[in-house]
């Protein structure tokens, strides 16, 4: 897969699934990726949860902005709590 460059780092693109089943995600917030992400390996301290850090790409206007931003993985699979709130 092609790599996403910004500010002369490359970055892999990884897609985003849902939540898997059975993940408790008790307390996650609007607009508070790093603390979700952090909040989902504590919730469920008996799994192969990942906290993963990256750039999210936004489409605003028809131009995209890129966003620091936090996730999870599982099962190499990512999956982002403060997206799909």
């Amino acid at each position: 897969m092609e790599k996403l460059k910004y500010e002369n780092t490359s970055y892999d693109r990884v897609e985003v699934v849902a939540i898997p089943e059975g993940i408790n995600i008790d307390g996650a917030q609007l607009n508070r990726c790093t603390d979700n992400a952090r909040l989902i390996l504590n919730n469920n301290p008996n799994s192969d949860i990942k906290y993963i850090e990256g750039i999210m790409m936004i489409l605003e206007n028809n131009v995209y902005r890129a966003v620091s931003h936090a996730w999870n993985s599982s099962d190499g699979k990512y999956f982002d709590v403060t997206q799909k709130l």
